[in-house]
């Protein structure tokens, strides 16, 4: 555990699980703006897959197609840059993700493993227009070796420590 002291209150970091952190979302959390038509989401328990997912639960999104999308609202301050981090399910029938923020492609990542894990991926800076941001998660297509075009996410987590203007 780490105690880190920042413009906020301070707070104590667990590495591995940083849920008490300001900025930080529980992915199963997260209620979506809008989506595509065949878009389907909602909480899947993880338990029987491992310790490494916060509050052993994430948001599994049920993609069927390449395009198909979900949006979400995030609070943010005019002019304010964060970094952004999403922890990503990864399993045999996962696709792979195009993450968008305010209409800009941030990364595509490739979510199939072989078998069911978790992965980081940092999406660096974002400096936001207005009061939120529009996050934008979009089946983009599929490893050769996945069986579909599914993704799941286990938390976000907006950091302003460190982050220059």
């Amino acid at each position: 555990f780490l105690t880190v002291l920042a413009d906020e209150d301070p707070f104590v970091l667990d590495w591995f699980r940083p849920e008490n952190a300001p900025g930080y979302y529980e992915g199963e959390g997260l209620e979506y703006e809008r989506s595509s038509g065949s878009f389907e989401a909602g909480y899947q328990d993880m338990k029987g897959f491992g310790p490494d997912w916060s509050g052993d639960a994430h948001l599994f999104v049920k993609g069927k197609k390449p395009g198909d999308c979900v949006e979400y609202i995030l609070p943010a301050e005019p002019g304010e840059p964060f970094d952004l981090t999403l922890w990503l399910t990864t399993a045999p029938d996962y696709g792979i993700l195009k993450i968008y923020a305010d209409g800009t492609l941030l990364k595509e990542t490739d979510c199939y493993t072989p078998a069911v894990g978790r992965r980081e991926v940092q999406l660096g800076k974002i400096v936001p227009g207005d009061y939120t941001v529009r996050l934008r998660l979009e089946a983009a297509g599929k490893n050769p070796a996945s069986a579909g075009y599914y993704s799941g996410i286990d938390s976000l987590y907006q950091s302003k420590r460190g982050v220059e203007k």
